[in-house]
């Protein structure tokens, strides 16, 4: 019975440190990642959100802006896990 455990044991720590070292990400600036995503078309815009606390906080947003001004808007909304470059073809 305890080799059966030393067994399961051994498979499950191999099994999670291959998922770790699989999907492991680590951060980026926020640098890098501009110079990869943003176009001449991105805007980045400052907006003030409350908290759910009540506290009032600021994030940057990122919006990009194509065509003819004088012409009819369409908006464009992402879901989460998504980016608006979905949106360029």
């Amino acid at each position: 019975m305890r080799k059966w455990w030393i067994r399961l044991t051994l498979i499950f720590t191999m099994l999670l440190v291959f998922f770790v070292v699989l999907f492991y990400r680590r951060d980026y600036s926020s640098a890098y990642v501009q110079s990869l995503y943003l176009s001449e078309q991105s805007h980045l815009i400052d907006l003030s959100i409350n908290s759910l606390e009540g506290e009032p906080l600021s994030i940057e947003t990122h919006y990009m802006d194509f065509g003819d001004p004088a012409q009819p808007v369409i908006l464009l909304l992402h879901g989460a896990f998504s980016s608006s470059h979905t949106f360029i073809p």
